[in-house]
């Protein structure tokens, strides 16, 4: 017994308070949440830190404060020992204990009434780290008790009085209180047992019986209960709090690596702009030494309208007044003039009507993409097959949607905007497509190469501008597919399996926590509410039906293929259980289509539902054939083997040994995981194909 051990010896309390700063050296980890679990003696004096992420330092910070009230007890100069034991823990699924990764020992009596700070210690290595874990923490204490008289500390030169007799402890002064307390259940004191102590006392050596619970001790054993309750619920609800906060600041970092793409595209361009303005002060010189006009002031290229159009009516009272001026070069400073105006001309509209467009609609056709075709024919552009401004056009979109930091409404804008001009583009290459062939005939009748000019350079430019849409009409619809499946991401696996952070729990107020806004959402909701906000913006910039339909086709892909992914490296999670569970979760993601008018998309979704049904059917008829491909068509042989080889109960190697048999018939290497990444190509039903002719 302990009050035998301590019988005769100087008792102290102690009070510490430690700071648990950091956990480093974390290799292998970065990304997961770490947390320490700490114990001094008895379970009463034992905690859990909150979970921190490794960032990319291999470390993780914690920062908490505690407190421990500790006796010890001396016969001589030392106090005996008192360990204090402090875990570094790792938090996985289905475990709320978590996986230990390090633990150390710390012997309190070797730091009492000091102050030490950024103490540096060594975990014990373990097998999944390479190297052995460090923590940071920093410690005070400071003696409060000798014997039952209460301590305070004195200052230099005071001297044993009203406040009690001084004492001195490992060099430091106290006041002794001259009241004694007889007894203090705070510290480690044989004389206070708990009803568990005292149960534990009699299982071993079968003296002592359990006494009938006092009604006083039950209703406090029930507000402990509902305290730990509410402790459990604030936990759960600060987790969420700072996993969505490490969520925003990952966002909020790619967004500034954007915006720093972005600055830099500004720049370039105003150097560029710069560079034309200079260009044209130059030529506005040479102009003033044939002429006695006064010198124009090349204006800077975002200058308003009404300054530009004098700046050029100007050049072109310049130019009229050249009489005297020998024509050749008079006629190279006209084009140079005219040249550097146009070229201001189209960066002031690429800037209006891509940078700084508003996203308004005429008719279901968004105003931008009808007002740059119109804008491109009324400058001849087609005809003069002026293909670097066609590409000035299309990097700009394709800049200000891949590029810079884009919301899911822009990019969806711009998606519907490039369709509609795609589409003008192909109606006005259909309509001068027939005189192109009159003349390729004329020429090959007349055995000669088709002049170029007329219809066959304005088609040829058609052409340049169609593949270069078509191309950045795929960049758009990729980043944003990207976009949309990087939320969802986080949450498929969760919610489809119903593992992680949704373990069963029984407690209501623990399922609130987890909803978000504290209400009583389903968990579904995680991934049917980023499906709804991609439908809207899609709806809302009028981008096509069936470019929506292709859209979550490749969205549902995504999921399906992570799900049985996940399903084909983690053999726990094969058992009929998760069959139910994934055909009750896809049945609502069915639902969700089917409500919206995207039942074609939802077939995507076949591969998650096979898999399911592979878990939740008798395994036998799986070893025809036939009835393997009806039962899961969008499975490869292989896939539906590792399924089977990852089954808990164990099922007969007959079955699996037959569509070992098949995949080994058919032939050619399967590959066992889907490729969630691919991008199908789109096609454009909804507008005329681009005509073809010989060349």
């Amino acid at each position: 017994m302990k009050h035998i051990e301590h019988r005769g010896k100087e008792k102290t309390k102690f009070g510490f308070d430690i700071t648990l700063h950091s956990a480093g050296n974390l290799k292998g980890l970065v990304g997961a949440q770490v947390f320490l679990s700490w114990r001094r003696g008895s379970k009463k004096k034992s905690g859990t830190t909150r979970m921190a992420p490794v960032r990319a330092d291999e470390t993780a910070t914690i920062d908490e404060k505690i407190h421990i009230d500790c006796t010890f007890f001396k016969e001589g100069t030392e106090f005996d020992d008192k360990p204090m034991s402090i875990t570094l823990k790792e938090a996985v699924p289905k475990k709320s204990s978590g996986r230990s990764l390090g633990k150390l020992r710390i012997n309190l009596s070797r730091c009492t009434n000091k102050e030490m700070k950024e103490l540096k210690f060594t975990f014990e290595n373990h097998p999944k780290l390479s190297t052995a874990p460090i923590l940071v923490m920093s410690l005070s204490s400071a003696p409060v008790k000798l014997g039952n008289h209460k301590l305070s500390k004195a200052e230099e030169g005071e001297e044993s009085g009203g406040k009690g007799m001084i004492t001195v402890i490992d060099g430091a002064m106290y006041h002794l209180d001259d009241k004694s307390e007889h007894s203090d259940p705070s510290v480690d004191s044989p004389s206070v047992v708990s009803e568990l102590d005292f149960d534990a006392t009699a299982d071993e050596n079968s003296v002592f019986t359990r006494t009938d619970p006092d009604p006083a001790d039950q209703t406090s054993s029930s507000a402990a209960k509902s305290l730990h309750e509410e402790i459990e619920m604030t936990r759960t609800e600060n987790y969420e709090r700072l996993k969505k906060i490490q969520e925003q600041e990952t966002e909020l970092q790619e967004l500034r690596r954007k915006l720093a793409t972005a600055d830099e595209a500004v720049q370039k361009m105003s150097e560029e702009n710069l560079g034309l303005s200079r260009t044209l002060e130059e030529v506005n010189k040479d102009l003033r030494k044939f002429t006695n006009l006064p010198v124009t002031v090349a204006q800077p290229v975002v200058a308003p309208r009404k300054r530009k159009d004098k700046a050029a009516s100007k050049n072109k009272v310049a130019m009229a007044n050249l009489s005297n001026v020998p024509s050749e070069r008079a006629a190279q400073l006209a084009a140079i003039v005219e040249a550097l105006e146009l070229s201001k001309e189209e960066s002031i509209f690429i800037e209006r009507e891509i940078y700084t467009t508003i996203p308004e609609f005429k008719g279901g056709v968004p105003i931008a993409a009808l007002t740059i075709f119109q804008k491109l024919v009324s400058w001849k552009v087609f005809q003069h097959n002026k293909t670097a401004l066609l590409d000035r056009i299309v990097d700009a979109i394709d800049n200000i949607c891949t590029r810079c930091p884009s919301t899911l409404q822009r990019r969806c804008f711009w998606l519907s905007a490039t369709c509609a001009l795609l589409s003008e583009v192909r109606k006005r290459m259909e309509h001068i497509a027939p005189e192109v062939k009159e003349q390729q005939v004329a020429a090959a009748a007349a055995a000669v190469s088709p002049v170029p000019g007329g219809a066959t350079t304005e088609f040829n430019a058609l052409t340049h501008f169609d593949g270069r849409l078509t191309y950045v009409i795929f960049r758009i619809y990729s980043a944003t597919v990207t976009a949309t499946t990087a939320e969802l991401q986080p949450h498929v696996v969760c919610v489809i399996l119903q593992s992680g952070m949704f373990e069963q729990d029984t407690n209501p107020r623990q399922k609130r926590a987890q909803s978000p806004g504290g209400g009583t959402s389903s968990s579904s909701e995680l991934l049917t509410r980023p499906l709804g906000a991609a439908l809207s913006a899609l709806t809302d910039s009028c981008v096509h039906v069936s470019l929506a339909e292709q859209f979550f086709a490749q969205v549902f892909y995504f999921m399906s293929g992570t799900v049985v992914n996940h399903l084909l490296a983690h053999k726990e999670e094969c058992v009929v259980a998760s069959g139910f569970q994934m055909k009750m979760e896809i049945s609502k993601l069915y639902e969700w289509a089917n409500r919206n008018k995207l039942r074609t998309a939802a077939t995507q979704l076949s591969p998650m539902m096979d898999a399911a049904n592979v878990f939740v059917m008798d395994k036998a008829p799986l070893g025809d054939e036939e009835v393997l491909r009806q039962v899961c068509p969008s499975l490869s042989y292989a896939q539906v083997k590792q399924l089977l080889s990852n089954f808990s109960p164990d099922i007969p190697t007959s079955v699996v040994s037959k569509i070992h048999s098949f995949a080994s018939k058919k032939g050619g290497a399967e590959t066992l995981e889907i490729d969630t990444t691919a991008i199908k190509r789109l096609s454009f039903p909804f507008m005329p194909s681009a005509p073809q002719v010989s060349k």
